[in-house]
C-alpha cells in the first residue's frame, strides 16, 4: 500500500484541511478522506493531522504495511 497525504494552511485564519488517499499495488484509491481544523498554529501541524488520520485509517481497515509517497 503507498500513503499520500496533504494540507493545507491558512495563515489569516488560522485553519486548514488535510486529505489523504491510501492505494494499492495497482494504483487503485482504497481508504481516503478529508477534513478540515478550525484552530490550527502551523503548517506541519496540518500536515501531522493529515498523516495521523491517514494512519488511523489503514489500522482500522488492517493496513500495517505502507510506504509513503515522495
Amino acid at each position: 500500500m503507498r500513503l499520500n497525504i496533504d494540507g493545507a494552511f491558512y495563515e489569516a485564519s488560522k485553519t486548514g484541511g488535510w486529505g489523504f488517499v491510501i492505494r494499492d499495488h495497482d494504483g487503485n484509491g482504497v481508504p481516503a478522506g478529508a477534513g478540515k481544523i478550525e484552530f490550527v498554529h502551523d503548517a506541519q501541524s496540518v500536515e501531522a493531522e493529515a498523516c495521523l488520520y491517514a494512519l488511523l485509517t489503514a489500522t482500522s481497515h488492517g493496513i500495517s504495511h505502507i510506504a509513503n509517497s515522495p
